[in-house]
């Protein structure tokens, strides 16, 4: 309980320093990590997102900012960091609304196909690009466990061995 109090006045601080603790806040869909984001709204209308990264949980926002401020630097649309404090975890970014492909699709039947070649465009892109030194890269086994983040976050289970093993298998095959 001390904790979830302590966090708390950490972020109200956070947001009072950075001028959003009037704001409303409400909750946004997580992702598969300890992360949790809210999207803040002043009211004057201007939004933000802020990201809750629990570094007791092994959350680093620091890494979040850096490939941010490296993709930008590319050229690339990344959200922008406003504001952040490593140590608490807390992080102040740009609000890119809600457009996820899927739902500009299904709004626009006739722009799907430009909105999947961009992402396309945009994939190979950064596959040309180069990338921060100091990037942990990807291995087959770490890519083989992100597979079976369905099981282990949905389903609670852990993965399954087998399922890894040949998946890893697979995917060493192809670098």
């Amino acid at each position: 309980m001390c904790r979830v109090l302590d966090s708390q006045r950490l972020i109200s601080e956070f947001l009072a320093q950075e001028g959003w603790d009037k704001a409303r806040r409400s909750p946004l869909a997580g992702d598969a990590s300890d992360r949790r984001y809210e999207r803040l709204v002043q009211e004057s209308g201007r939004t933000s997102i802020l990201m809750i990264a629990p570094p007791e949980s092994g959350e680093q926002v620091r890494s979040f900012s850096e490939l941010a401020r490296h993709l930008s630097g590319h050229g690339f649309s990344a959200p922008l960091v406003f504001a952040e404090d490593v140590s608490s975890g807390l992080l102040l970014i740009e609000d890119l609304g809600d457009g996820i492909f899927a739902r500009l699709a299904e709004k626009s039947r006739s722009k799907e196909t430009t909105i999947y070649g961009a992402a396309v465009d945009c994939l190979l892109a950064l596959h040309k690009a180069s990338l921060p030194s100091d990037l942990s890269r990807m291995t087959p086994r770490s890519l083989a466990m992100g597979t079976d983040l369905a099981a282990i976050w949905y389903a609670q289970k852990e993965p399954d061995p087998i399922v890894l093993d040949t998946l890893e298998s697979r995917l060493s095959s192809l670098s």
